[in-house]
């Protein structure tokens, strides 16, 4: 093993050591996709390695990208409550928030959100604007539409976010009761809240 092998991969070839018999896991960069679980690493530097630990799941997906967040547990608050998520410092070493804190990976923002105003880019309704009314458990987004034609609901990837442009007809209001028709310009943001023209469907029951 040369000197820089050493000096990359040092906290994992040290708790390797201590446990030999659990392995680490390692993968290649960036040619290899998956994880593999080996007892004989060799350490290489063009590799990445963690501990085969109980945290090893979240090392894995740390390595991949993803953020971690930490907070205090329940019982070590004035409350007695857990602590709020926050997000990890990159200086703060792993194995100092694993062994002081609860740590979780940091959930991914939804694209949309109730309220948000979107196009379909499919095929079959490809331009038409919607209104989300909530994003499912199942990941789909449901959509306001009530005519039985349009979808109630689609995968994230057929939406994006509906964003006006200068001069096209929008919907200006603070409340239902007083909407105003206009081009769109984006000082409008500053006093009213701004929707599509299909806006003035959705309230056809209201």
């Amino acid at each position: 093993m040369t000197k820089e092998q050493a000096i990359k991969h040092k906290s994992v070839i040290q708790w390797w050591l201590d446990n030999p018999e659990k392995g680490v896991w390692y993968k290649s960069i960036p040619s290899q996709s998956s994880w593999t679980l080996n007892d004989s690493p060799q350490f290489h530097t063009g590799s990445v390695y963690v501990q085969n630990d109980e945290y090893a799941e979240l090392r894995k997906q740390v390595c991949d990208g993803a953020s971690v967040q930490y907070r205090l547990r329940a019982g070590e608050t004035p409350t007695n409550c857990a602590g709020p998520w926050r997000d990890a410092r990159e200086d703060l070493t792993f194995n100092y928030i694993t062994t002081h804190y609860e740590v979780r990976i940091k959930p991914t923002e939804p694209k949309f959100t109730a309220g948000d105003w979107v196009v379909y880019t499919g095929h079959t309704f490809k331009g038409n604007k919607y209104k989300v009314t909530a994003v499912l458990e199942s990941g789909y987004i449901a959509l306001q539409t009530g005519n039985g034609i349009d979808p109630d609901a689609c995968k994230p990837d057929r939406l994006e976010p509906w964003i006006p442009t200068n001069g096209a007809m929008v919907c200006a209001y603070n409340n239902i009761d007083y909407i105003m028709v206009q081009p769109y310009k984006s000082s409008l943001v500053e006093t009213y809240k701004i929707a599509p023209l299909e806006f003035i469907q959705t309230l056809k029951d209201k």
